[in-house]
């Protein structure tokens, strides 16, 4: 299992630089952002449930994006399509007393349904952003299933900073590739052995 001193060391061994400490926490943080942006992978998925009081709820820090939403009622579960600040104030105008929420929007790191959230049940599958790495004997899921997400990610702002822009566009592939591949990968496993469906995500 790979933890951050392992993945450090590695990315010096690939880049041939010793003189990088005093920045790589930074490389690192950049590539956790990107990785968080670009990378959709079962073990960034992330559970969540909020019990409606009529307001627009606080997502968790950690949240990147929605893969479903779900409402709780009566008699089921109804999946939520997700809508526009604009589309949300429109069908909660129109649609009031009809049964529970049908859309979402996401507005300020904040969820909000319509129509008639107040006493409503939602939950919820988010992506989540991989837990920083501060010390060498820290990890997290996406590091330990995907290290070389964080190795190509790594390369590209390394060999950004230092202005090579040949090995930047080696590394970018790279990541890229690996991307591609653990997407798929994930894509495949979470539907082993069903038919995909429409979430409303």
């Amino acid at each position: 299992m790979m933890n951050y001193g392992d993945i450090k060391a590695l990315v010096k061994f690939w880049v041939h630089r010793t003189d990088l400490d005093s920045v790589m926490d930074q490389f690192f943080e950049l590539s956790r952002e990107r990785i968080s942006k670009e990378a959709r992978l079962l073990v960034m998925e992330t559970d969540l449930h909020i019990d409606f009081t009529g307001d627009p709820e606080p997502l968790p820090a950690d949240f990147v994006a929605f893969r479903s939403v779900r409402a709780n009622v009566t008699g089921g579960i109804r999946p939520l399509q997700v809508a526009t600040k604009q589309q949300l104030d429109i069908r909660g105008n129109q649609n009031r007393g009809s049964g529970g929420p049908t859309v979402y929007a996401l507005n300020n790191n904040k969820l909000e349904v319509q129509p008639g959230a107040d006493g409503s049940s939602i939950d919820a599958t988010y992506y989540a952003r991989p837990k920083v790495l501060v010390n060498d004997n820290d990890t997290n899921p996406v590091l330990e299933n995907w290290p070389s997400l964080y190795l190509y990610a790594a390369q590209i702002y390394i060999h950004n900073s230092l202005q090579d822009t040949e090995s930047e566009q080696v590394a970018q592939a790279n990541f890229q590739t690996e991307l591609d591949a653990a997407n798929e990968s994930d894509d495949d496993a979470r539907y082993s052995g069903d038919s995909p469906t429409m979430t409303g995500s």
